[in-house]
């Protein structure tokens, strides 16, 4: 198995966003992941054995999930850098972390008036 490289997300703190993950094999055809559970799991950037946020993932057909991150999801999570870990899980509750990425979190303020 091999554990491949996403691209990097930035997001600002206390930002909502819907991250989508299409799985296929390594012949570009078509997976069927519609029995298995994702899971999107963050931790800090260095300490990988440590999760500071988890979420599970809707799934989409057979071969897409996708992580919905809201406003309540990361207001709380800290400005910095994060790795992204994706695991399917099989009925059998075997364990598929097939993908590793970068998730940076920008400082921002929940303010949406302006000020003078």
């Amino acid at each position: 198995m091999n554990l491949y490289q996403l691209d990097p997300v930035t997001i600002a703190k206390g930002a909502s966003a819907n991250l989508v993950y299409v799985f296929e094999n390594k012949d570009k055809s078509a997976v069927d992941y519609s029995t298995h559970e994702g899971y999107f799991i963050l931790s800090q950037y260095g300490f990988e054995d440590e999760n500071v946020f988890s979420t599970s993932m809707n799934i989409e057909g057979n071969d897409t999930f996708v992580a919905v991150l809201d406003t309540a999801d990361t207001e709380d999570i800290e400005e910095g850098t994060y790795t992204i870990k994706i695991v399917l899980v099989d009925e059998n509750g075997n364990q598929y972390k097939y993908a590793r990425g970068i998730l940076n979190v920008l400082k921002d303020t929940s303010e949406i008036e302006v000020t003078v």
